[in-house]
Protein backbone atom coordinates (compact mmCIF):
# COMPACT_ATOMS: atom_id res chain seq x y z
CA UNK A 1 0.00 0.00 0.00
CA UNK A 2 1.14 3.49 -0.67
CA UNK A 3 0.65 6.21 1.97
CA UNK A 4 1.08 9.80 0.75
CA UNK A 5 -0.14 13.66 2.27
CA UNK A 6 -0.75 16.35 0.08
CA UNK A 7 -2.15 20.02 0.79
CA UNK A 8 -2.28 23.13 -1.50
CA UNK A 9 -4.66 25.31 -3.76
CA UNK A 10 -4.66 22.78 -6.49
CA UNK A 11 -4.78 19.68 -4.31
CA UNK A 12 -8.16 21.43 -2.77
CA UNK A 13 -8.92 21.82 -6.42
CA UNK A 14 -8.70 18.66 -7.14
CA UNK A 15 -10.58 17.48 -4.47
CA UNK A 16 -13.55 19.73 -4.67
CA UNK A 17 -13.60 19.01 -8.97
CA UNK A 18 -14.15 15.28 -7.77
CA UNK A 19 -16.41 16.17 -5.16
CA UNK A 20 -18.40 18.00 -7.93
CA UNK A 21 -18.60 15.07 -9.81
CA UNK A 22 -21.18 13.27 -6.59
CA UNK A 23 -21.22 9.65 -6.16
CA UNK A 24 -21.19 7.25 -9.29
CA UNK A 25 -19.56 4.27 -11.02
CA UNK A 26 -16.37 4.87 -10.05
CA UNK A 27 -16.49 7.19 -6.85
CA UNK A 28 -18.36 7.10 -3.50
CA UNK A 29 -18.32 9.26 -0.67
CA UNK A 30 -18.08 7.91 3.55
CA UNK A 31 -18.85 10.43 6.54
CA UNK A 32 -16.05 7.88 8.18
CA UNK A 33 -15.37 4.12 8.41
CA UNK A 34 -17.08 2.61 11.99
CA UNK A 35 -17.06 -1.33 9.89
CA UNK A 36 -13.91 -2.60 7.95
CA UNK A 37 -16.38 -5.44 6.79
CA UNK A 38 -18.80 -2.72 5.33
CA UNK A 39 -16.11 -0.97 3.68
CA UNK A 40 -14.52 -4.21 2.04
CA UNK A 41 -18.19 -4.31 0.40
CA UNK A 42 -17.12 -1.17 -1.46
CA UNK A 43 -13.28 -2.05 -2.01
CA UNK A 44 -14.44 -5.72 -3.68
CA UNK A 45 -16.90 -3.47 -5.84
CA UNK A 46 -14.23 -1.35 -7.31
CA UNK A 47 -11.95 -3.67 -7.90
CA UNK A 48 -14.41 -5.62 -9.80
CA UNK A 49 -15.71 -3.93 -12.29
CA UNK A 50 -13.92 -0.53 -13.31
CA UNK A 51 -11.58 0.37 -9.84
CA UNK A 52 -12.49 3.58 -8.33
CA UNK A 53 -11.79 5.48 -5.11
CA UNK A 54 -13.69 6.54 -2.22
CA UNK A 55 -13.28 9.87 -0.42
CA UNK A 56 -13.42 9.37 3.28
CA UNK A 57 -14.63 12.91 4.96
CA UNK A 58 -17.03 13.64 3.08
CA UNK A 59 -20.89 13.50 3.45
CA UNK A 60 -23.65 11.79 0.96
CA UNK A 61 -24.34 15.72 0.03
CA UNK A 62 -20.66 16.47 -0.55
CA UNK A 63 -20.10 18.46 2.53
CA UNK A 64 -16.43 18.30 3.33
CA UNK A 65 -16.74 16.98 7.23
CA UNK A 66 -13.27 16.20 8.05
CA UNK A 67 -11.94 12.72 9.80
CA UNK A 68 -9.08 11.91 12.41
CA UNK A 69 -6.76 10.32 9.11
CA UNK A 70 -4.85 7.67 11.16
CA UNK A 71 -7.99 6.44 12.26
CA UNK A 72 -9.67 5.73 9.28
CA UNK A 73 -6.16 4.65 6.89
CA UNK A 74 -6.37 1.89 10.09
CA UNK A 75 -9.68 0.41 9.14
CA UNK A 76 -9.40 0.83 5.61
CA UNK A 77 -5.87 -1.33 5.97
CA UNK A 78 -8.14 -3.84 7.54
CA UNK A 79 -10.84 -3.87 4.84
CA UNK A 80 -8.38 -4.65 2.33
CA UNK A 81 -6.03 -7.13 3.96
CA UNK A 82 -7.99 -8.82 6.57
CA UNK A 83 -12.11 -8.77 4.88
CA UNK A 84 -11.18 -9.23 1.56
CA UNK A 85 -9.83 -12.37 -0.69
CA UNK A 86 -6.82 -11.69 -2.50
CA UNK A 87 -6.04 -8.46 -0.61
CA UNK A 88 -6.62 -5.17 -2.35
CA UNK A 89 -3.97 -3.14 -2.83
CA UNK A 90 -4.76 0.58 -2.14
CA UNK A 91 -3.11 3.75 -2.55
CA UNK A 92 -4.03 6.42 -0.11
CA UNK A 93 -3.65 10.35 -0.06
CA UNK A 94 -3.82 12.41 3.39
CA UNK A 95 -5.89 15.84 1.74
CA UNK A 96 -4.95 18.24 4.38
CA UNK A 97 -7.28 21.18 3.56
CA UNK A 98 -6.32 24.88 4.56
CA UNK A 99 -9.10 25.45 6.89
CA UNK A 100 -7.26 21.68 9.10
CA UNK A 101 -9.51 19.23 7.82
CA UNK A 102 -8.24 15.53 6.38
CA UNK A 103 -10.17 13.84 3.62
CA UNK A 104 -8.89 10.52 3.03
CA UNK A 105 -8.94 9.18 -0.49
CA UNK A 106 -8.72 5.53 -1.86
CA UNK A 107 -7.87 4.71 -4.83
CA UNK A 108 -8.38 0.85 -6.00
CA UNK A 109 -7.35 -0.60 -9.07
CA UNK A 110 -9.28 -2.62 -11.43
CA UNK A 111 -8.81 -6.39 -10.84
CA UNK A 112 -6.50 -7.62 -13.57
CA UNK A 113 -7.00 -11.61 -12.81
CA UNK A 114 -10.13 -13.14 -11.17
CA UNK A 115 -12.00 -11.18 -8.98
CA UNK A 116 -12.13 -9.81 -5.35
CA UNK A 117 -14.18 -11.52 -2.68
CA UNK A 118 -15.44 -9.62 0.75
CA UNK A 119 -16.20 -11.00 4.19
CA UNK A 120 -19.31 -8.73 5.08
CA UNK A 121 -20.86 -8.03 8.30
CA UNK A 122 -22.49 -11.75 8.13
CA UNK A 123 -19.25 -13.32 7.87
CA UNK A 124 -19.91 -14.48 4.42
CA UNK A 125 -17.79 -14.33 1.59
CA UNK A 126 -19.55 -12.79 -1.75
CA UNK A 127 -17.79 -10.76 -4.47
CA UNK A 128 -19.35 -7.34 -5.33
CA UNK A 129 -19.97 -5.27 -8.84
CA UNK A 130 -20.63 -1.52 -8.57
CA UNK A 131 -23.45 -0.70 -10.33
CA UNK A 132 -24.04 3.22 -10.72
CA UNK A 133 -23.42 4.51 -7.56
CA UNK A 134 -24.28 0.97 -5.73
CA UNK A 135 -22.57 -1.70 -4.66
CA UNK A 136 -24.24 -5.46 -5.54
CA UNK A 137 -23.70 -8.97 -4.91
CA UNK A 138 -22.45 -9.96 -7.98
CA UNK A 139 -24.48 -13.06 -10.01
CA UNK A 140 -22.98 -16.44 -10.89
CA UNK A 141 -22.27 -15.21 -14.64
CA UNK A 142 -20.37 -12.17 -13.26
CA UNK A 143 -18.06 -14.53 -11.73
CA UNK A 144 -18.05 -16.74 -14.98
CA UNK A 145 -17.01 -13.63 -17.30
CA UNK A 146 -14.58 -12.24 -14.07
CA UNK A 147 -12.08 -16.04 -14.07
CA UNK A 148 -11.65 -15.10 -17.89
CA UNK A 149 -9.27 -12.38 -16.51
CA UNK A 150 -6.05 -12.39 -17.28
CA UNK A 151 -5.86 -15.59 -19.20
CA UNK A 152 -4.55 -16.40 -22.37
CA UNK A 153 -7.46 -17.74 -23.70
CA UNK A 154 -10.37 -17.85 -23.38
CA UNK A 155 -12.88 -20.90 -25.78
CA UNK A 156 -13.33 -19.24 -29.32
CA UNK A 157 -16.46 -18.35 -30.97
CA UNK A 158 -14.87 -20.14 -34.13
CA UNK A 159 -15.02 -23.71 -32.49
CA UNK A 160 -18.61 -23.31 -31.32
CA UNK A 161 -20.04 -26.67 -31.94
CA UNK A 162 -23.81 -27.28 -32.71
CA UNK A 163 -25.34 -27.26 -29.33
CA UNK A 164 -23.24 -23.41 -28.51
CA UNK A 165 -24.77 -22.43 -31.13
CA UNK A 166 -28.21 -23.20 -30.19
CA UNK A 167 -27.70 -22.30 -26.99
CA UNK A 168 -26.67 -18.65 -28.26
CA UNK A 169 -29.78 -18.76 -30.74
CA UNK A 170 -31.90 -19.38 -27.53
CA UNK A 171 -30.18 -16.59 -25.76
CA UNK A 172 -30.98 -14.28 -29.31
CA UNK A 173 -34.61 -15.20 -29.08
CA UNK A 174 -35.55 -12.90 -26.31
CA UNK A 175 -34.96 -9.59 -25.27
CA UNK A 176 -33.36 -10.68 -21.62
CA UNK A 177 -33.41 -13.41 -19.75
CA UNK A 178 -33.56 -14.55 -15.97
CA UNK A 179 -30.93 -17.34 -15.55
CA UNK A 180 -32.42 -20.33 -14.01
CA UNK A 181 -35.19 -19.79 -16.54
CA UNK A 182 -32.25 -19.71 -19.56
CA UNK A 183 -30.46 -22.68 -18.18
CA UNK A 184 -33.65 -24.76 -18.22
CA UNK A 185 -35.05 -24.09 -21.33
CA UNK A 186 -31.49 -24.80 -22.81
CA UNK A 187 -31.21 -28.39 -21.26
CA UNK A 188 -28.24 -28.30 -20.13
CA UNK A 189 -26.55 -28.78 -17.47
CA UNK A 190 -25.73 -26.02 -15.07
CA UNK A 191 -22.38 -25.51 -14.62
CA UNK A 192 -21.59 -26.23 -18.33
CA UNK A 193 -24.40 -23.55 -19.33
CA UNK A 194 -22.58 -21.06 -16.63
CA UNK A 195 -19.49 -21.57 -18.38
CA UNK A 196 -20.58 -21.39 -21.91
CA UNK A 197 -22.40 -17.96 -21.34
CA UNK A 198 -19.36 -16.84 -19.43
CA UNK A 199 -17.66 -17.38 -22.82
CA UNK A 200 -20.56 -14.97 -24.47
CA UNK A 201 -19.98 -12.48 -22.23
CA UNK A 202 -16.38 -12.59 -22.40
CA UNK A 203 -16.52 -12.36 -26.59
CA UNK A 204 -19.12 -9.61 -26.24
CA UNK A 205 -21.97 -11.81 -27.73
CA UNK A 206 -24.04 -11.19 -24.22
CA UNK A 207 -24.06 -8.57 -21.46
CA UNK A 208 -25.95 -8.34 -18.38
CA UNK A 209 -28.07 -5.94 -17.65
CA UNK A 210 -29.57 -5.19 -14.25
CA UNK A 211 -33.63 -5.27 -13.85
CA UNK A 212 -34.48 -3.46 -10.33
CA UNK A 213 -32.58 -6.10 -7.74
CA UNK A 214 -31.09 -9.20 -10.02
CA UNK A 215 -28.94 -9.45 -13.37
CA UNK A 216 -30.37 -10.88 -16.33
CA UNK A 217 -28.59 -12.24 -19.67
CA UNK A 218 -29.31 -10.17 -22.61
CA UNK A 219 -28.26 -10.82 -26.46
CA UNK A 220 -25.44 -8.14 -27.41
Amino acid sequence: MQLIREHGPQTEERLYRWIGEGEHLRQDFKFAINNSKKIAMSLSAFANTEGGRLLIGVKDNGKVAGVHAEDEIHMLEGAAELYCTPAVDLNMTIIELEEGAEVVCAEVAICTSGFIRAQGPENDHKAYVRVADENMIASPLHLELWKRRGAESAFDPSTFSAPDKELLELLSSKDEWRLNALVKHSKWQRRKALQRLGDFLHWRLAVLKRVENEFRICPA
